[in-house]
């Protein structure tokens, strides 16, 4: 789940202040919802919960750094690797996808028909554009 740090209630000056304030209370809600189903059917639940400020939930950041280790199989070098790899893929995602968002939301709020908007195909036809212009002239 995605979560963000603004509420639509009004937050005193320490709880807007409170880590993972967003976070904990997201991650309580998935346990709510999904921990009984898993436990009944003799599985575990871990729910992998990110903010949109970038903070990610000390319990999703345990569940993945075991993940990693175990892929690592003892070596800290390769530990290091898998973690900057895998994590920047995580951030580099999260903020593609909360950049997306935005702009659906901007062409939604302007009456434009809403489409998916890739980033990477943008940049690189405003970059083609840009170079054609300058070789122009």
């Amino acid at each position: 789940m995605i979560t963000g740090p603004v509420s639509s209630r009004v937050l005193s000056r320490a709880s807007a202040l409170q880590e993972y304030r967003a976070a904990n209370a997201a991650h309580s809600k998935k346990m709510t919802s999904y921990q009984h189903i898993a436990s009944s059917n003799n599985l575990d639940f871990v729910p992998l919960i990110f903010e949109s400020s970038g903070k990610i939930h000390p319990e999703t950041i345990s569940f993945l750094d075991s993940i990693l280790e175990a892929a690592a199989d003892g070596d800290k070098k390769r530990l290091g690797g898998l973690k900057r790899f895998w994590y920047g893929l995580l951030s580099f995602s999260l903020q593609k996808f909360l950049a997306q968002a935005i702009l659906a939301r901007i062409l939604e709020m302007n009456g434009r028909s809403l489409y998916q908007y890739n980033l990477a195909q943008s940049y690189i036809e405003r970059a083609a554009s840009e170079s054609e212009r300058l070789h122009l002239e």
